[in-house]
């Protein structure tokens, strides 16, 4: 199964608090500290919007 994202840019978000341009969130910190691995987004995101109806099958 496949998700569609439409990429835009941070200067097209309306944000209330200034954002660096360039973030990236790290979990190095969860895997040292309790040995835990986050899954990749998409795997996430997929049965996030399967549990909520939106996506294929529950």
């Amino acid at each position: 199964d496949t998700v569609q994202l439409v990429p835009i840019s941070s200067a097209d978000l309306t944000r209330p608090a200034r954002r660096p341009l360039y973030s990236v969130l790290s979990n190095e910190k969860l895997h040292k500290a309790a040995g835990l691995a986050m899954r990749p987004w998409q795997e996430a995101l997929r049965d996030y919007l399967r549990e909520k109806g939106l996506f294929g099958e529950a």
